[in-house]
């Protein structure tokens, strides 16, 4: 019995050392100098979005939700964003993490009221869980070639004087 409860001790505790590895090596991932990991995501028209597929241009990928007041109040400086570098080799994404059904209807609704000029993104568990995303809004800023260069989590003080900076600095 003893031998027992030390064996299964010894095994959760070598499982939570894993665990923690393994949050440290994905959480290092999404690490401002490192990598973005790569992802593929379906836009509200069902077209097939890869991060890969916008190499050689400054990426603003956005986690948020529509039922979010700070990521709604973003919407405006994201819509200004996407207009003022559209030309410029500038994508802004936003990956949705709302849920529900008719939810790309929903989403179709929400932009056109809203009238957002960037991509909407369906999310999923698999990208959020990549991304360490906990908390919304959360914005990366990722350069041309591909790297994290910032991550802001929650509202940004002046948003558009900030991160429209930094993308001038990645033009």
């Amino acid at each position: 019995m003893l031998k027992g409860i030390l064996l299964l001790l010894l095994t959760l505790s070598l499982l939570s050392c894993t665990a923690k590895n393994d949050e440290k090596r994905i959480s290092a991932s999404v690490a401002p100098g490192s990598n973005a990991p790569e992802f593929t995501a379906k836009d509200l028209s069902g077209q097939n979005i890869s991060l890969s597929g916008l190499a050689g241009r400054v990426v603003v990928l956005e986690f948020w939700a529509t039922w979010c007041p700070p990521c709604r109040s973003t919407i405006p400086d994201l819509v200004a964003l996407q207009e003022k570098y559209r030309d410029r080799n500038v994508t802004v994404l936003a990956v949705s993490v709302d849920e529900g059904s008719n939810l790309t209807a929903k989403l179709q609704d929400f932009a056109r009221e809203n009238k957002i000029n960037y991509s909407i993104l369906l999310g999923s568990e698999i990208i959020t869980q990549t991304y360490k995303v906990r908390n919304i809004p959360v914005l990366f800023l990722i350069d041309k070639t591909g790297k994290i260069v910032s991550q802001h989590v929650g509202a940004i003080e002046d948003f558009a004087g900030t991160v429209s900076s930094q993308v001038e600095k990645l033009l």
